[in-house]
């Protein structure tokens, strides 16, 4: 998951400043879908080599209501913002914070005092 948004942030970044400086470099569309087996395909083709993974693991380190957790932060956090790259920024944030030790748990992180707008 931190991959995939690491990816989705810098592709926002570099395609806002392909816009802003009016390059002649082509913006790409790699993550306009958060399907990883998608991703990973149209990365592929990009680059044209292999990655070698005939399937992709999914592993899932969360569960349903962390990810409806999270979902309900980004909305209260990022409401009236537009930008996919700040909205994803917050959810890099709480990954962050579980793989610092923080806590255990998404759970734990978003329900802590004063942290994040959750209730």
């Amino acid at each position: 998951m931190n991959s995939l948004t690491m990816g989705a942030i810098y592709e926002e970044q570099r395609n806002l400043k392909i816009s802003s400086e009016h390059s002649e470099y082509e913006p790409t569309g790699f993550f306009d879908s958060y399907d990883a087996e998608a991703i990973i395909a149209s990365l592929e083709e990009y680059n044209g080599t292999k990655s070698g993974l005939d399937e992709v693991a999914q592993v899932l380190h969360y569960t349903l209501e962390e990810v409806e957790m999270v979902a309900k932060v980004i909305y209260n956090e990022s409401r009236g913002i537009p930008s996919v790259t700040e909205k994803a920024c917050i959810a890099w944030t709480i990954c962050n914070r579980v793989d610092a030790g923080y806590s255990e748990t998404i759970t734990g992180i978003i329900t802590s005092p004063h942290q994040f707008a959750y209730s």
